[in-house]
């Protein structure tokens, strides 16, 4: 069963080590990367953030809504 994740929050701005565009981002091997980025585009689900408890991942929304988008304007 999918986690609710109603009561989590979107930061406004990329934590510092954001793997998706942090000043100083957090390491991935090329296959993890990959992974979270087949999710986010596929629809599969929402990266939650590596470093705040209850909070849904601020790059990984941005290339959500990113891609949506794109979609929209092509």
């Amino acid at each position: 069963m999918a986690r609710d994740l109603s009561a989590y929050n979107v930061p406004e701005k990329l934590c510092h080590t954001c793997p998706f565009g942090g000043k100083e981002p957090i390491e991935l091997t090329p296959a993890r990367l990959v992974y979270y980025y087949d999710q986010l585009l596929n629809g599969g689900s929402q990266h939650l953030c590596h470093s705040a408890e209850k909070t849904i991942c601020r790059g990984g929304r941005t290339i959500q809504q990113e891609m949506v988008l794109f979609d929209w304007y092509h």
